[in-house]
């Protein structure tokens, strides 16, 4: 249908009349900082990845229990995420966040 642009550069309006059949994710809301992350893992079933490093002990573990819950959007399968907590380079303690992916439900 109609397009119709105000200079076409950033910061201008670009206005459309475009039917959607649904909305898409906001791909940079904060919301979908997992659902980004872990997308590239499902052409990897089975191989575990290290998806995040925090500086408190239990950041991963907080995380964890909200992607475990259903609390952040993550892509549809069957994920496991596990942690541990161990020294970075510098010497201090952390959290690591690990995801695998296992498939389709």
């Amino acid at each position: 249908m109609a397009k119709e642009s105000r200079n076409g550069s950033r910061g201008q309006v670009q206005y459309h009349c475009e039917k959607v059949e649904e909305l898409p994710p906001n791909e940079f809301s904060r919301g979908m900082r997992y659902f980004n992350l872990l997308k590239p893992l499902m052409e990897d079933p089975g191989s575990t990845y290290l998806i995040a490093t925090f500086s408190t002990d239990s950041g991963a573990s907080v995380v964890k229990k909200a992607l475990d819950a259903g609390e952040r959007k993550i892509p549809e399968g069957k994920w496991i995420f596990d942690t541990r907590v161990g020294l970075n380079d510098q010497g201090e303690k952390v959290s690591r966040l690990y995801a695998t992916y296992a498939g389709v439900e």
